[in-house]
């Protein structure tokens, strides 16, 4: 990866670097969304019947669980995604120089 010279260039370099995190964000958002919907829509036919559903009122309020662990989780996988890419540019930079 060779970094653009151009102010210009940096700056699309950048903006794409942090498209990549709103995607890794909106990923961890949809995923919670889609899981708390699901659940919640299996334990409506319970709810319109006046039924107890059980175990299932257990996992949707594990689903409100997991939309608390969406910015932990945004967090630790654009940090493990930092890490991977400055790896990338550190061996890049590296075989650029020693050849």
């Amino acid at each position: 990866m060779i970094f653009p010279r151009s102010p210009a260039g940096r700056l699309r370099w950048a903006i794409r670097e942090a498209l990549v995190f709103a995607g890794i964000l909106l990923f961890w958002i949809a995923l919670a969304a889609v899981i708390t919907i699901v659940l919640q829509l299996l334990v409506l036919p319970f709810d319109l019947l006046g039924l107890r559903p059980g175990p299932m009122s257990e996992l949707v309020s594990l689903a409100r669980g997991f939309q608390d662990l969406v910015v932990p989780m945004t967090v630790l996988t654009s940090g493990l995604y930092t890490l991977v890419r400055a790896g990338t540019v550190l061996i890049d930079h590296y075989r650029r120089t020693s050849s």
